[in-house]
């Protein structure tokens, strides 16, 4: 190659590295406009990752399509007078394309929970529209289009009409003006608006393209001004989102305490998702140090159980000493009856009790899909922070290319969780320590599927050397590698599963560390638990929604209970529901119990305990445990089940027929604990009040409805 070759090709490429810079601020932009969305957290972090990515991806991009075209000029000689109209079709033709397919290709695990594109993908015909308008005016474009940044308002009329055709439903139902309007949303109404804005920007391009000449006349100027721009844009969008982060924050009202409570503070933790038997203060495994130097200051026990399987039902039970029977909130999330919401106001909450108590109370929320004033599970708390992560925009019909790349990659994992994860919960709860006495609660929720955990932690515990390589033939699935077979499967979940625990568990320790640091930690009260565990695979269930059984797998959980000053300490092998950490609670803090609780302080001694749960397939569900023995009760398509325990931990051997009168024994004691246990709830018609959207989409994004 000649001097004077490799001096075009590197014109050329420098060339394409502008149009790929052009690219990336632009593309930047309109992913932030993302921003904008209700009540989803976005660290400040994240959108100069975005950034950069985007100017690397597109400048790389650039340069690429710069060497072709530089060949192309190479061999047909002749055309040189139509360069700027050839940068056109090499630079603008791949970007639409590229940017359209990558934008609107799913996100594998991420279901599309929002409207898919109301056009069905007839925005490119409407981007071809530019194309061919850039054909018909070809002079004009070699003489007017001489640099790349002449280029930007077909850039941005390309992401306009995807951006807009795509999203169009999602801009309306989120844009708060017009609440009265989304519901008598019709299909003519969202097609006038589609055209209208489709022709729209289109006549802002024919008169940017006539009339918008300071491009070429003052380049590095325009460069300058789109750099300046986007940067201030995309600081602006982050203040609005902090500023329409919605906080439901009330201060204390009355006069403080005077005489020093029992306990100066109370912290409740829940571990959303996270079954006993994988901790490695229950089984002997290596995924939780800090909890098990934890668990040597307080009291593990060690045969607690959820009163039901999912979150909702467990909440409601450990903020009221009900069980799912009492307080209403019984159903499965797959049941669409849990949407009749019960009077939960009449009930007095431990945030209620220790508000009237002047505890300063907090709860900071990671599953804002469950946990949040809809269900009323902020009662009583001051302060609430309940906000969506960042995966909560990954159903949309049109994603930004930085979304798949954390996906391959797994770089940034956070950014992939429709929750927030434990590092930024931990930001929130750091921040409210400082009022005593308070009562706060916080809810970590990283064990919950799809187990992405970040690095290093995605490698502690798998099988494989490289677990993002074994993720991403997942992702591609088995068209251009071999599929891994189901065991493999299986065993990289929980291995995920177990990386997430660990995870979890390092910033545990920092935020216990936090909490000696400001001299809080011995004086407090902190207990330790879950609110539902996860099916493994065990009995062919993943998991924990749907038609499922009541096993081991995903009741049993962890409480671990740190009294003030650690005065008591040791394992408790006696039974325990999470209604009785509510009585517990009060207990220690000399508080009294309201009479109609069912919880009692600190366990069961001769009661049985019971786990509930209503399913389409089974109906209602109840599971009893009482002594050696569980026997679990179905109101329909399945006969009972008996297991004893202690000689068949991994419940396979159902004992109900070789053991008759234990299991009528079993169901005697249910019957009459069905009796002592009645509904104390009235039903709040579900019609008055619909479910907002976002906890729609939240609970698509989790698995718990389709």
């Amino acid at each position: 190659m000649t001097q004077k070759k490799i001096k075009e090709l590197s014109a050329m490429i420098k060339k394409g590295l502008m149009f790929g810079l052009i690219m990336g601020f632009v593309v930047s932009l309109f992913d932030g406009l993302l921003m904008l969305v209700p009540n989803v957290s976005i660290p400040y972090a994240h959108i100069w990752f975005v950034l950069m990515f985007n100017l690397c991806f597109w400048m790389i991009f650039g340069s690429i399509i710069a060497i072709f075209l530089q060949l192309y000029f190479y061999y047909k000689k002749s055309i040189i007078q139509f360069e700027s109209f050839y940068w056109a079709c090499f630079f603008l033709i791949p970007f639409a394309f590229v940017y359209g397919f990558l934008g609107s290709l799913p996100l594998r695990d991420a279901p599309r929970i929002s409207y898919a594109p109301f056009d069905n993908y007839a925005s490119f015909l409407w981007v071809m529209v530019v194309f061919l308008f850039l054909f018909f005016f070809k002079k004009k474009v070699n003489k007017t289009k001489l640099r790349p940044i002449s280029y930007l308002p077909e850039i941005v009329i390309i992401v306009s009409l995807f951006q807009f055709c795509f999203n169009l439903k999602n801009l309306i139902i989120w844009t708060k003006p017009f609440e009265e309007l989304k519901l008598h949303l019709n299909n003519k109404f969202i097609l006038a608006l589609y055209g209208f804005g489709v022709l729209l920007i289109l006549c802002v391009y024919l008169i940017s393209f006539f009339k918008l000449d300071i491009l070429n006349r003052k380049p590095r100027w325009a460069l300058t001004g789109l750099v300046l721009t986007v940067v201030l844009l995309l600081n602006g969008l982050f203040l609005a989102n902090q500023v329409n982060l919605t906080k439901n924050e009330l201060r204390p009202i009355g006069v403080k305490n005077q005489v020093s409570p029992k306990v100066s503070n109370v912290i409740l933790i829940v571990l959303d998702t996270v079954r006993a038997n994988r901790l490695s203060v229950y089984a002997p495994l290596n995924t939780t140090k800090s909890l098990e130097s934890f668990s040597k200051d307080a009291v593990v026990y060690e045969n607690c159980i959820a009163p039901s399987s999912w979150t909702l039902p467990s909440h409601a039970s450990l903020f009221t000493g009900l069980y799912p029977v009492e307080h209403g909130k019984q159903h499965s999330a797959h049941n669409r009856e849990f949407l009749s919401r019960s009077d939960f106001t009449k009930f007095t909450t431990l945030a209620d009790i220790f508000k009237d108590n002047n505890y300063h109370t907090v709860g900071i929320v990671s599953n804002a899909t469950v946990v949040n004033s809809f269900t009323n599970l902020d009662k009583g708390f001051q302060v609430f922070d309940t906000l969506h992560g960042l995966a909560a925009l990954n159903g949309l019909p049109f994603l930004p290319l930085y979304n798949h790349f954390v996906k391959l990659t797994n770089i940034n994992a956070a950014y992939l969780s429709y929750y927030r994860p434990a590092e930024q919960i931990n930001k929130i709860v750091f921040e409210n320590l400082e009022e005593s006495p308070f009562f706060m609660f916080i809810n970590y929720m990283d064990a919950h599927r799809p187990y992405n955990p970040p690095r290093p932690f995605n490698g502690y515990f798998a099988d494989q050397k490289f677990p993002q390589l074994f993720k991403i033939r997942q992702y591609l699935g088995c068209t251009f590698f071999e599929c891994p077979d189901d065991e493999a499967v299986n065993l990289f979940k929980k291995s995920q599963y177990d990386g997430e625990l660990a995870y979890l568990d390092h910033h545990l320790g920092e935020f216990f560390l936090e909490l000696k640091r400001k001299d809080i930690y011995d004086s407090s009260l902190i207990i330790v638990t879950s609110d539902h565990g996860e099916f493994l695979g065990e009995h062919e269930f993943y998991g924990h929604t749907g038609n499922i059984l009541l096993y081991n797998e995903v009741i049993k959980v962890p409480l671990i209970i740190k009294f003030p000053n650690n005065s008591n300490i040791g394992r408790d092998k006696k039974l325990i529901t999470l209604s009785d950490v509510y009585s517990t609670i009060l207990s220690v803090c000399d508080m009294p119990v309201p009479d109609y609780v069912s919880g009692k302080a600190f366990g069961q001694d001769v009661t049985p305990v019971v786990s509930e749960l209503k399913t389409n397939k089974n109906g209602r569900q109840r599971t009893i445990y009482f002594g050696n023995y569980k026997y679990l009760e179905f109101e329909k398509k399945r006969e009972a089940e008996l297991y004893a325990l202690k000689a068949d931990v991994a419940e396979k051997n159902n004992l109900a027929g070789e053991l008759p009168e234990v299991a009528a024994l079993m169901k005697n004691r249910l019957e009459k604990w069905q009796q002592e246990h009645k509904p104390k709830y009235k039903i709040i018609n579900s019609s008055k009040k619909e479910m907002p959207k976002e906890m729609l989409d939240g609970l698509k994004a989790l698995g718990y409805i389709q």
